[in-house]
């Protein structure tokens, strides 16, 4: 037979049991949450990921028609250069090589006398040599 004693432990026990499963509800609730909450982020950062793959895409595709259009601008410019001969710059810098070429050959008397101003040292407008 059931006695008192018996209907009291499991009472507890149905007590303990009913405790236990708000607490597993309560956290259940607590990790939905958590759950719906980390999703939502998710799509966010997956929304930030594919519009910086789409703005990397047309940054990349400017930067192919810039490169195409300094190609198209090389091209015309060589073509020009071609066409016109050797450009002022290069005619100069040529000058300025073979300037300096023919310095160094001059005796050392020779270049003194050509990095002397004309018109000599007393303003006479004679050369001096010596």
């Amino acid at each position: 037979m059931i006695n008192l004693e018996q209907i009291q432990k499991l009472e507890a026990r149905v007590t303990k049991a009913v405790e236990l499963i708000k607490a597993l509800k309560a956290e259940n609730q607590s990790l939905k949450r958590t759950l719906d909450s980390t999703q939502s982020r998710m799509q966010e950062l997956e929304t930030l990921v594919d519009d910086f793959r789409s703005d990397q895409k047309d940054i990349e595709e400017c930067i192919l028609r810039a490169l195409e259009n300094l190609n198209e601008l090389e091209d015309e410019i060589s073509d020009r250069q071609a066409d016109e001969g050797k450009p002022d710059e290069e005619l100069q810098e040529e000058n300025a090589e073979l300037d300096e070429e023919a310095d160094d050959s001059l005796p050392f008397e020779a270049r003194e006398v050509e990095e002397k101003p004309t018109g000599g040292s007393d303003g006479s407008g004679e050369l001096d040599i010596f």
